[in-house]
């Protein structure tokens, strides 16, 4: 019995790694979905998580039923070079290596209240600037000819959001969530770098797409990205452990460069540091 429950969690589990794998390479990863729970003014948190992202914020309350939050995103940046590949980026310039580089920093205003002893609600509202990267491989792209192809493509945006989490506690110290985020990006720079398979090509000689063919798939400006997730939390007196899944949303598919991924995961802790204050 234990065996087969064991079993189907693996297979389960095996599925979701693998189908956040698959979306790794999405212009644009969407962030934790944050939900401190205070009870006063004065309470402060700090929050690190990792998994689709690594993430940290801290959360402060002012004043009861008020909060502010700041918080910042990202993986590190991954570097591709080859002795064999020569790079040249949008501006017709030889560049060694391809980086892909994805952040965001926001920040954030919001309220909270609680129902009754098991359920407690937060809204916010945020804004914020990101940089987000990845392959193109959502798009046919058959504008080049044999050589050279397209690398890499990364742009920059900012982001205004609205966030609400709703919790239920099941015990003291156990409970659930329920989240969700509207993001609206605004993209206002674009690069992308492209490729050859051998070393030290001179870009002047080789056939190369208009730049407004690579720019039509890449300027998608405005998009808006709907994350929904599910999180499971354990308190202990001086901290807070949690986890959390994704399903992400895009606005339209249409046949263009931008990606948000689909499935994200994140594990966590938060320190109540108020509580350590209070405790020394």
């Amino acid at each position: 019995m234990w065996s087969w429950k064991w079993r189907h969690s693996l297979n389960a589990l095996t599925i979701l790694v693998v189908a956040i794998l698959l979306s790794a390479c999405s212009t644009y990863k969407p962030s934790y979905i944050h939900s401190p729970t205070f009870k006063e003014k004065g309470e402060l948190y700090f929050e690190a998580n990792t998994g689709s992202l690594f993430g940290a914020n801290i959360a402060y309350s002012p004043l009861n039923h008020f909060f502010a939050l700041a918080e910042v995103s990202g993986t590190l940046p991954l570097e591709e070079s080859s002795d064999s590949a020569s790079f040249v980026n949008q501006n017709d310039q030889l560049v060694s290596e391809v980086v892909y580089e994805n952040w965001q920093a926001s920040a954030a205003l919001g309220a909270y209240w609680q129902y009754n002893d098991e359920l407690y609600q937060s809204i916010s509202v945020g804004i914020g600037n990101g940089v987000g990267s990845g392959r193109p491989f959502n798009v046919e792209f058959d504008i080049f000819l044999d050589d050279p192809d397209l690398q890499a493509i990364e742009g920059s945006y900012n982001v205004y959001y609205l966030q609400s989490s709703l919790q239920y506690y099941f015990t003291e110290n156990q409970s659930i969530s329920f989240n969700g985020r509207i993001n609206y990006l605004n993209y206002y720079d674009f690069r992308y770098i492209y490729g050859g398979p051998f070393s030290g090509f001179n870009p002047n000689t080789l056939f190369l797409p208009p730049a407004s063919e690579i720019n039509s798939l890449l300027r998608y400006k405005e998009r808006v990205v709907f994350q929904l997730g599910v999180t499971a939390h354990y308190e202990l007196d001086f901290v807070k452990f949690y986890g959390q899944f994704q399903l992400s949303l895009q606005d339209t598919y249409a046949e263009d460069f931008f990606r948000a991924r689909r499935y994200n995961l994140f594990i966590g802790v938060a320190v109540p540091v108020h509580k350590l204050w209070r405790a020394n």
